[in-house]
């Protein structure tokens, strides 16, 4: 019986030195560092956005108004635009692409 309680003892020693020892499993991404630098925004009257991002606005957010609009040329050649918008006394701002299509920081 003592050698019985004796292994399960030193079994159990084992187990908790192995526990604190371990390294701990970390679920979030590790060495992985996403920047996005907000490229230099020009405003632009609203009158000059494209036409396709004056259709996404009115789709998607029914009740805003455009207060604001902003324009970027990216490195790529694209441009982005920023609208600013009054939602419900809420100003909110929103990115576009030139198709109208919201902008996906990659």
């Amino acid at each position: 019986m003592k050698k019985l309680f004796f292994t399960v003892a030193i079994l159990f020693s084992m187990a908790t030195i192995y526990a604190v020892n371990a390294n701990p499993v970390d679920t979030e991404m590790q060495g992985t560092t996403i920047t996005w630098q907000q490229p230099d925004f020009t405003q632009i009257g609203v009158s000059s956005l494209p036409q396709a991002i004056r259709e996404a606005v009115s789709d998607q957010f029914k009740d805003a108004t455009i207060t604001g609009a902003f324009v970027a040329n990216l490195n790529d050649g694209t441009k982005l635009y920023k609208v600013i918008l009054n939602v419900e006394g809420h100003e909110k701002s929103v990115m576009f692409n030139e198709d109208g299509s919201r902008y996906q920081i990659n």
